[in-house]
């Protein structure tokens, strides 16, 4: 059926991983939207106090810590990086997952990013 109606299998392709590329970027945002705020939790004490004390500064860097172990374990279950004895690099598929970022942030011409 799909065959009659599309003249190519690539725009099939090109629909199916940008169908993928729509849903794996909302449910990141979702992901991080749960995560509780990090970043508004710090910015909210320090508005609502005189600055943040030192017993809260050390609660939000064990937040942070834990944060930044749990990305580091989804990335190694997802096989983006390896730990070496030097510390942390990126695996062959993770340099190629970025270069094809790369390609895209190139393709769609952006001027800079952030």
């Amino acid at each position: 059926m799909v065959g009659s109606l599309v003249e190519s299998p690539w725009a099939v392709l090109a629909a199916l991983l940008s169908f993928h590329g729509m849903y794996s970027v909302s449910f990141l945002e979702l992901w991080s939207l749960a995560q509780g705020g990090y970043s508004l939790s710090i910015l909210e004490v320090a508005a609502r106090t005189d600055g943040i004390t030192p017993e809260q500064q050390s609660q939000f860097e064990t937040i942070g810590d834990q944060k930044r172990e749990s990305r580091l374990r989804a990335l190694l279950q997802m096989g983006l990086i390896r730990k070496t004895p030097a510390g942390i690099s990126m695996t062959l598929f993770g340099r190629t997952l970025g270069a094809v970022f790369q390609a895209v942030v190139w393709a769609a011409n952006l001027r800079s990013l952030g």
